[in-house]
């Protein structure tokens, strides 16, 4: 099976199970009317909705965060950096030891985030 189908077929068997313990019954025995059923419907469209604004907006806010830090770190690395500009670690003057320099671990982030498929364009 594909892997969404077996995702999907998961959060079913979760959701049946959530609703056979809150209400006691399988969806096909409730006794509600039909427009019972469509008001809360309904409402759950409406929850997926705002569900799915605030993920664009939370991808959206992601995309400029990493179209900034691409564009502060366009041809650069940190001011303490020796010449090499794709060097992973560098040794800034008063720290004890050797660590990541700043700017690539950054670049190492957007690399990583540049491979999800988190764009809205």
């Amino acid at each position: 099976m594909g892997r969404y189908k077996d995702e999907v077929n998961k959060l079913m068997d979760k959701q049946i199970d959530k609703g056979v313990s809150k209400y006691g019954q399988v969806l096909e025995d409730n006794p509600r009317s039909v427009i019972k059923a469509l008001e809360y419907q309904s409402e759950e469209l409406v929850d997926a909705l705002f569900y799915a604004r605030e993920a664009i907006e939370k991808v959206k806010k992601m995309e400029r965060v990493v179209e900034a830090a691409k564009d502060r770190l366009q041809g650069s690395n940190c001011n303490k950096c020796p010449g090499d500009k794709d060097m992973d670690f560098c040794f800034h003057p008063g720290l004890m030891f050797d660590r990541p320099c700043p700017s690539a671990k950054l670049k190492q982030a957007l690399a990583e985030l540049e491979e999800t498929e988190c764009t809205t364009k």
